[in-house]
């Protein structure tokens, strides 16, 4: 049995298990993701979801989800524009935040031994921080020609 992760036009993340042989398959979890994503990776354990948002940042999430806690009726937040304010400012009640970038991530990869993530976005940045406190940022790997 092999895992595989997807993503969703409505923004759930959906984890796999897959049998090649026998192409068979069934959905183990499923949850929304605050944020459109658009890179989704596994951690070498298997245990980690990895996730990258249209916004910039990465998340992660565990594989297996926590048990759902009954939620008290929350007021109603404010919004700015059509998002909440929540949303904006980085509410994932089952994710946490590993980094973010100022504009789209295109491609991120955990080094071996996950100590460290390398991260790319849409402006040519390249960034290795170290995971998962990707904060701190180890340096950036700059091209410039001119």
């Amino acid at each position: 049995m092999s895992r595989v992760s997807f993503v969703s036009p409505q923004s759930m993340g959906h984890i796999t298990r897959a049998d090649i042989v026998e192409l068979k398959h069934k959905t183990n979890h499923c949850r929304e993701i605050p944020k459109r994503a658009n890179v989704l990776k596994l951690s070498q354990d298997g245990q980690t979801i990895l996730v990258a948002d249209k916004f910039g940042d990465i998340f992660s999430y565990p594989l297996v989800p926590p048990e759902p806690i009954q939620q008290v009726q929350a007021q109603p937040t404010e919004t700015v524009g059509s998002k909440s304010v929540a949303v904006a400012m980085h509410d994932n009640p089952h994710g946490t935040l590993i980094l973010g970038h100022a504009s789209i991530i295109t491609d991120f990869v955990l080094t071996h031994g996950e100590k460290q993530v390398i991260s790319a976005d849409r402006d040519e940045h390249v960034r290795v921080s170290w995971y998962p406190d990707g904060w701190d940022i180890d340096r950036y790997c700059l091209g410039h020609k001119k």
